[in-house]
């Protein structure tokens, strides 16, 4: 059986204490098939802060040939420091770098074509 469709990840991040930004919002998602075939799916974009909240949206499309509608779709989303950046300034150096995820409960597969829209919350 095929499966396509597209996952989209809203995240909102409470900035609650002193980190270091910018953050990176990365989503991912994985099916395993009965036979033993593993399908993962991954991506990121910055975070964008106003004031002390930040908001990503990560969208993932995916095209499983030989998905298996008897076994479900593992989820898992982290926010944390944008490793990209190669220079920092002494100040920024002394403040801490956060990271956090959150995985949730594995869900159906979804049917083809469908969007399956997920909401995170990080209070950081």
């Amino acid at each position: 059986m095929n499966r396509s469709g597209l996952f989209k990840f809203k995240i909102v991040i409470h900035k609650m204490s002193a980190f270091d930004t910018p953050l990176r919002c990365s989503a991912s998602v994985g099916h395993q098939t009965g036979t033993g075939s593993f399908f993962s799916e991954n991506g990121s974009v910055r975070a964008v802060f106003n004031g002390n909240t930040g908001h990503c949206s990560v969208n993932i499309p995916y095209n499983w040939v030989g998905a298996d509608d008897t076994r479900t779709v593992s989820m898992g989303v982290s926010v944390g420091f944008d490793f990209r950046i190669t220079t920092v300034s002494a100040a920024e150096a002394a403040t801490p770098l956060r990271t956090t995820q959150q995985n949730p409960p594995q869900i159906p597969l979804p049917a083809d074509g469908a969007t399956t829209l997920t909401s995170f919350t990080f209070d950081m």
